[in-house]
């Protein structure tokens, strides 16, 4: 029964506009949160600008009023540019291309995850922001906008593992997809024809396939090309045109993981076992199982079998059951993860909720063998209420995470 409720929940809320509202919020709350937490250096800055100097005010505007001038000159020649253009489309039965309508917005978070580039921008849907919309700097394209809220939006880059962008050589014309590998300077381009004119750096530009980015904007230039082994194909690395690497605007605790870890395992136990005392286990989501598919899929080379062996060894000391009967069902746990990562995180979050579900539900059914082997009553398949409320609280608790180690990374 429990199983069929969890189904239909996910078969729902896949598509429903309702998720898409509440992934909104969760943008305006991250950009709340920030500032209330940004509000001493925000003091601070403002008193430092107070103080400055004179002389250092107006060397700084003379500055601006020199490169105003020389921007103002450009423009002059943009215009002419702009018009020869309209004539040339005018000749080429070619539609004129519109100018796009800007939105200035400012970086305020940073996604802690190290396998998504997220941003979250101070402007939302009060601002017209919409799903789908280019983020844009003075360098080149960025990404483009994949959660809004009212006040708030999230922005995928270019660079992350599940974006692809239409490109455009802007010297041969020739046209490709450029993927992102998960590093912030880097894109690939697979399988062109090998015979492809492609020299070390060719500009590649957006070419308005699809109608998500504007034509023309630099996405990147040429680093290095690689032949396959059968000389059939051509792979292009690119060096990212817009500078992506936003570290500054965001601090992640990767130096002091191990203090996350421990204090995560520590505060579901401790939750664990006050449900225990109170007879609400049936109910009580697998916290510290969550702990492990957690951290195994966030920090694979530091976490992974024996942490979660050594984890199910805690599960049996607060159940007070046999020692080590949780600890087979969550090494496979994380067998499973550890050799599936990297198709597991490209995963949206609701098929994550359906590998959660089914691994939990294996963890806890293997320990529940094992148990009733050794003549250890059984309390059937009340197990699954809990299993289905843990995997519905994946979503949730990730982000739970995911903030306490941004802020622990500002901390320390």
């Amino acid at each position: 029964m429990a199983l069929g409720i969890a189904w239909a929940l996910i078969a729902f809320l896949r598509d429903s506009p309702i998720m898409g509202k509440v992934e909104g919020m969760g943008a305006d709350l991250s950009e709340v949160s920030f500032y209330t937490l940004d509000v001493p250096k925000r003091v601070f800055h403002t008193l430092a600008e107070y103080l400055e100097s004179r002389a250092s005010m107006r060397k700084q505007i003379q500055a601006l009023e020199d490169k105003n001038l020389i921007l103002s000159a450009r423009a002059q020649r943009m215009e002419a540019l702009t018009a020869e253009n309209i004539r040339y489309r005018a000749l080429l039965n070619s539609p004129v291309a519109e100018d796009a309508t800007m939105t200035v917005a400012r970086i305020v978070a940073v996604s802690p995850d190290v396998n998504r580039h997220l941003l979250t921008l101070d402007r939302g849907r009060n601002e017209g922001v919409d799903v789908g919309h280019p983020v844009l700097n003075a360098e080149g394209v960025m990404g483009q906008i994949v959660q809004v809220g009212q006040t708030a939006s999230r922005a995928l880059l270019i660079t992350d593992l599940q974006h692809g962008i239409p490109v455009l050589n802007n010297r041969t014309g020739q046209r490709a997809i450029a993927e992102g590998v998960g590093r912030l300077d880097q894109l690939v381009i697979r399988n062109l024809a090998s015979t492809s004119d492609v020299s070390s750096g060719d500009l590649w530009v957006t070419s308005g396939l699809g109608e998500r980015f504007p034509a023309g904007y630099p996405v990147g230039r040429t680093r290095e090309t690689t032949t396959s082994g059968d000389a059939a194909y051509l792979s292009v690395t690119l060096q990212t045109s817009a500078a992506l690497d936003v570290e500054s605007h965001g601090v992640r605790d990767e130096n002091n993981i191990g203090f996350s870890v421990i204090a995560s395992v520590i505060l579901a136990g401790l939750l664990f076992q006050a449900a225990n005392a109170i007879e609400l286990r049936i109910v009580m989501p697998r916290l510290l199982e969550l702990c492990v598919c957690y951290w195994v899929l966030s920090s694979p080379a530091r976490v992974g079998i024996i942490f979660a062996f050594s984890v199910g060894i805690l599960i049996s000391l607060i159940e007070g059951s046999l020692v080590g009967a949780a600890s087979m069902g969550l090494s496979i746990v994380a067998y499973v993860l550890l050799h599936n990562i990297y198709t597991i995180r490209q995963l949206d979050w609701i098929l994550q909720t359906v590998v959660i579900f089914l691994l939990l539900g294996i963890s806890v059914a293997l320990q529940r063998v094992v148990l009733a082997a050794l003549g250890v009553p059984s309390d059937g398949l009340g197990y699954l209420i809990a299993v289905v409320i843990s995997a519905l609280l994946w979503r949730p608790f990730n982000m739970l995470i995911d903030t306490a180690r941004f802020r622990i990374g500002r901390l320390l």
